[in-house]
């Protein structure tokens, strides 16, 4: 492995800049215009081990808030587009389970760059994480508990979820990326 050439950060929620390299990240940044001028990138979101998340807004005539989930090169195209879990196990679930709370891509496109072909995906804004909900002003000093009410039905809605997805043949499972595996 070869050794590290940035000194990791020490701030939560910052990648380190070692994955923005050949098979890593695509770097993005405000104002970037992505899929041939249909996004324009209007802030950040997050990051994870197979992405960054950024808020975008559509261009055109609805000129609405999306999510655009950009994946690591590396982890882009490993199987054919039809195959790539996050396109096609929320499809897979949502089909066997029409009206159920599982949020599929409503768009996909592939963004080409200097660290490779990144596969992105365009999602509807779902609103803030369960994580950023438990810092939320008001909260007691030091508390990271959510609302009693608000806890009973996120645990409700995940293990509804999970039943689902099980229902329909698939598990969870990896670490630091998202892998889905239809049982047999």
């Amino acid at each position: 492995m070869p050794s590290l050439r940035f000194i990791p950060s020490c701030l939560e929620d910052v990648e380190y800049a070692e994955d923005y390299r050949p098979g890593g990240f695509h770097p993005v940044a405000i104002d970037d215009i992505f899929a041939e001028g249909r996004y324009r990138i209007v802030h950040k979101l997050g990051s994870g081990g197979s992405s960054t998340i950024w808020l975008a807004r559509e261009q055109g005539t609805s000129g609405g808030l999306v999510t655009i989930k950009v994946m690591r090169a590396e982890l882009s195209f490993n199987n054919s587009i039809e195959e790539v879990p996050e396109l096609s196990v929320p499809r897979s679930v949502s089909s066997l389970a029409p009206g159920a709370n599982v949020q599929t891509p409503q768009d996909y496109f592939v963004q080409v760059g200097p660290n490779g072909s990144h596969l992105c995906l365009v999602y509807r804004l779902a609103g803030p994480s369960i994580l950023s909900m438990s810092f939320s002003p008001g909260r007691v000093a030091g508390s990271r508990r959510l609302r009693k009410d608000l806890a009973k039905k996120v645990a409700k809605q995940l293990a509804c979820t999970v039943e689902l997805m099980h229902d329909s043949g698939f598990v969870h499972g990896g670490s630091w990326q998202f892998l889905c595996q239809k049982r047999d």
